[in-house]
């Protein structure tokens, strides 16, 4: 899809005077007087084709020549077929020809005075360019509004009073391609406004004039139609292809909602909520802290409760181009009890909006029951369920292999496993212990060897770390080792983020944070990516938490992964210490000169190193964990002279980094630099 513009235009026919109307000026002023509010704060209209029929969520519709079918593709149905994981199937509603269409059993009623608000949420994969999607209002009256597809761009047209407001956005909606599309017709303040987001991404904002257009009583009462219009001043034929989800409301969505990426993963509506509840978006609980992206989770309307997550940036030897984010879920069913479904891993890509590359189930070790916590290192996860962490190892990626497979543990090891992260060579666990009690939780680090295997054999290091911990991960910035813990203490109650830089933590005290984030309840596990951003996650309000809507408090936020970057987690911290003279030397005698300039660098250094005999040099540079990130050079017998290379490395993070001079297998001496982004 592409912007390349919209316009949004009032064609007026005959004003609407008041003064030529005097019962409706009275009426409007008998009606202002009583502060009267007409306008319905729940959804007016909404169609789900998982739903059933008879579903009190599920307003009714008769259908002509539309089929609801299961929508499957090849690499959903191993799990969601015959013989599958028991998860569910997304149906959708296929128009089949111009004769389609959808109509409301009864009419939709929306009754308001002056300033009032219309949107709709469309799940749609159209087949033609051309199309009606939606249409309801009173053909004969002032009052209508149609949204449809013409050459392939979205158009609105609303009649207001005895005015046309209409928007010709020029945005792409992809053919044979699932869009999720959420319009908003505003009228406020002596304005039309429009807005259109398409897959969480703003795309237009258009505002009109409204002139001479008093605030008099309307309401509209009618049926609402989907797939065609009986208006003959709209544009488009009837609508041919797919709709997954249509809904009709008249109050505002959240920023969090509108904008969090839908993640197209085959669970019913892709992850976005199901429209089971009266103003469930407004559930949502925005974040005191600035967050850069979030998405909605993945599989949440399946059951499935999201817990665990790693990176394969934990592991800093991992190809950046195979950046990959796992998600740890356990099963749940209605009731809160655990479910009778596989716990499994989400394996999803960033790069593309969290979209879901593979997922993995237990047929072993933790099949049931929570999973709180994983961590990645070297192809291998490592994943905590109760008092045991399973060493997991993961299949190759075949992009034509598949996306579901069953993932066994290779080995078992008996340890603490409330939160895992892989941090320098070190499996860091942490123990759990509970708010407001006399319980102590700790974060112990237990080092794991060239093969995967952890070491239980000494003594692990150990901080303690602040209690009711849902994740814990390490990072660098300026020089700096630095520990996140998440703590979440359950209801409506805001989760927090602790962070500690490595000198403040102590063994057998807890410290005070140096910086305490305030997140959205239902805070889980944490990790980081490739540009040091963190990434976690909550758990709340999959589809078992939103039927518990009157005696539980999971009804208050949603499951989202959320980033937050390396710049808001550090935005108090100075960096400028770091910096180093741009022409600095350091000199092993008779052996070594070597410079680096620029230094600080953004996109690329230049290493220059003069040898004042013939030595073997080789080149390396490591990060500050100790994790390999380049080799600029193989060692090999240079002759005595002057020798420089230039480095470019677009995806390395900002923080210090080590370039290492090895001769005969063993350091010769270390150059430091510092990478700004």
């Amino acid at each position: 899809m592409h912007q390349q513009s919209s316009t949004c235009y009032l064609r007026t026919e005959e004003k609407l005077k008041s003064s030529q109307h005097p019962v409706l000026l009275l009426l409007l002023l008998t009606l202002l007087a009583s502060s009267t509010i007409f306008a319905q704060n729940h959804p007016l209209f909404r169609f789900a084709p998982s739903l059933p029929l008879a579903s009190i969520y599920h307003d009714q519709v008769s259908m002509v020549d539309i089929v609801i079918a299961d929508e499957l593709d090849s690499v959903e149905v191993p799990a969601r077929g015959s013989g599958g994981w028991g998860l569910s199937k997304p149906k959708s509603a296929q128009f089949l020809s111009d004769s389609s269409s959808m109509i409301s059993n009864n009419a939709v009623v929306m009754s308001y005075i002056g300033n009032h608000e219309i949107n709709g949420d469309l799940w749609i994969k159209p087949e033609a360019e051309d199309g009606t999607i939606i249409s309801w209002g009173d053909s004969s009256s002032f009052h209508f509004i149609t949204v449809f597809l013409e050459n392939n761009f979205l158009n609105i047209h609303r009649y207001y009073v005895d005015s046309l407001f209409v928007l010709q956005s020029e945005v792409e909606i992809e053919t044979a391609t699932w869009s999720q599309i959420h319009w908003i017709n505003r009228i406020a303040n002596s304005y039309a406004e429009f807005e259109v987001y398409v897959n969480g991404v703003s795309l237009v904002h258009d505002t009109e004039l409204i002139v001479d257009i008093p605030p008099a009583f309307t309401m509209i009462n009618s049926q609402v139609i989907v797939g065609a219009s009986p208006d003959p001043r709209s544009y488009g034929s009837s609508f041919k292809g797919k709709m997954m989800g249509v809904s009709l409301n008249v109050y505002s969505r959240s920023e969090e909602y509108l904008t969090a990426f839908p993640v197209f993963d085959g669970s019913e509506f892709f992850g976005m909520p199901l429209y089971l509840e009266r103003n469930f978006d407004k559930l949502i609980t925005s974040s005191p802290t600035e967050v850069g992206k979030r998405a909605f989770v993945p599989y949440s309307n399946d059951f499935y409760i999201p817990q665990g997550l790693a990176s394969t940036y934990e592991d800093r030897r991992a190809p950046v181009e195979e950046n990959m984010v796992y998600m740890s879920m356990y099963h749940k069913d209605i009731d809160g009890d655990i479910g009778g479904n596989n716990s499994i891993v989400v394996e999803m890509n960033p790069a593309e909006n969290y979209r879901v590359r593979r997922c993995f189930r237990f047929t072993s070790g933790p099949v049931y029951g929570h999973v709180p916590s994983m961590a990645y290192c070297a192809g291998y996860l490592y994943v905590g369920s109760e008092n045991v962490v399973y060493k997991c190892e993961l299949p190759e990626y075949d992009p034509t292999g598949g996306k579901y497979f069953d993932l066994n543990p290779i080995h078992e090891y008996s340890m603490l496993s409330s939160n895992l992260d892989y941090f320098n060579d070190t499996l860091w666990v942490a123990s759990w212990g509970r708010y407001n009690t006399a319980d102590r939780a700790f974060l112990l680090g237990y080092p794991i060897n060239e093969n995967g295997d952890i070491d239980l054999s000494g003594s692990p290091s150990r901080y303690e770390i602040p209690n009711t911990n849902q994740g814990a991960g390490w990072t660098e910035y300026g020089g700096e080792q630095y520990l996140f813990v998440h703590t979440s203490y359950g209801g409506t109650n805001f989760s927090k983020i602790h962070r500690f830089r490595k000198d403040q933590l102590r063994p057998q005290d807890l410290s005070v944070a140096e910086r305490v984030f305030d997140l959205p309840a239902g805070g889980e596990d944490l990790s980081f990516n490739t540009a040091g951003d963190m990434i976690t996650v909550s758990e709340s309000s999959s589809r078992t938490y939103q039927l518990r809507t009157y005696y539980s408090p999971w009804n208050q936020f949603y499951p989202y992964i959320f980033e937050i970057t390396q710049d808001v987690l550090f935005e108090d911290v100075d960096t400028s210490a770091v910096a180093i003279e741009e022409d600095e030397y350091v000199q092993l005698p008779d052996h070594l000169l070597v410079s680096a300039f620029p230094n600080p660098f953004n996109a690329g250094i230049t290493i220059r190193y003069d040898l004042e005999s013939d030595m073997s040099i080789g080149v390396k540079v490591f990060d500050v964990r100790g994790c390999l990130i380049d080799t600029l050079l193989e060692e090999h017998s240079h002759s005595q002279g002057s020798y420089q290379i230039n480095w470019s490395s677009q995806n390395l993070s900002s923080g210090i980094y080590l370039v290492i001079f090895e001769s005969y297998g063993q350091p010769l001496m270390t150059k430091k630099i510092v990478s700004i982004k």
